[in-house]
């Protein structure tokens, strides 16, 4: 298969989610949950239709396109089935053994062949706007999401019918939120470090409201372009940036 030679290789196929931030309020007692969802970007639409969810999503153009091209080259986004055509929106069977393999490979050559255009229309000097926008069927997108209505989406996404993939993340938002214990507090403020929440418990609340909110709204938009689980941020480079946005 195509890209398999290389040191790394390692198609993603299903989402991956964790708990970023998971509050109680202390005065209706509503939770308030951010995730940051990892998946694959040909079902991000379909996540876009949920209006009750609050999001910042990675961006093809702000991110390099060597970096985005690397990152279809040895994490490629697969579908996590390979269905057979029929009437409808569903496919109840999946392709297996020599077609199975057929698809695979398939889908991997057009993953490497957006690779090598993606490179090819950076070096004819064409913006990542426009160069990123072929890998994209093949692209992982980092997505933060918070909401606190989420039974509509697990109704109609955590169902037979549902695309595989999104049908996946719906699953693996619902046990990152049973798995969670949340907490009672008066704000809610993803990426703040532990050493960060410490100045924010017993704070000044004009404090929290005018520095710390604004660093937590900087991080969470910070996923159009950056991963958290990359290079770490300074307070006051976030707050810099809650400025300029």
């Amino acid at each position: 298969m195509s890209f398999a030679h290389l040191d790394g290789f390692k198609p993603f196929v299903r989402p991956v989610v964790k708990v970023v931030c998971d509050t109680i309020s202390p005065f209706t007692g509503e939770r308030l949950t951010t995730l940051q969802c990892d998946y694959q970007r040909y079902f991000h639409s379909e996540v876009m239709t949920h209006r009750k969810f609050s999001r910042s999503a990675s961006s093809s153009r702000a991110i390099p396109v060597h970096v985005q091209a690397d990152r279809i080259k040895l994490n490629p986004a697969t579908p996590m089935q390979f269905g057979l055509n029929e009437p409808g929106m569903q496919a109840s069977k999946n392709a297996e053994g020599e077609t199975l393999e057929s698809a695979m490979c398939m889908w991997f050559d057009a993953a490497e062949n957006a690779y090598h255009s993606a490179q090819a229309m950076r070096d004819l000097g064409l913006h990542k706007q426009v160069a990123n926008r072929i890998v994209e069927p093949f692209q992982v997108i980092n997505v933060v999401i918070t909401a606190t209505e989420w039974e509509n989406f697990f109704e109609l996404r955590d169902h037979p019918d549902a695309l595989p993939e999104i049908q996946a993340l719906a699953q693996e938002i619902k046990k990152a939120m049973d798995e969670s214990e949340p907490v009672v507090r008066a704000y809610h403020l993803p990426y703040l470090r532990e050493d960060e929440m410490a100045q924010v418990e017993g704070g000044n609340p004009l404090d929290i409201l005018e520095y710390w909110a604004p660093i937590s709204a900087a991080r969470c938009a910070r996923a159009s372009y950056n991963n958290h689980d990359g290079t770490k941020s300074t307070a006051e480079e976030d707050f810099g940036l809650y400025e300029k946005l």
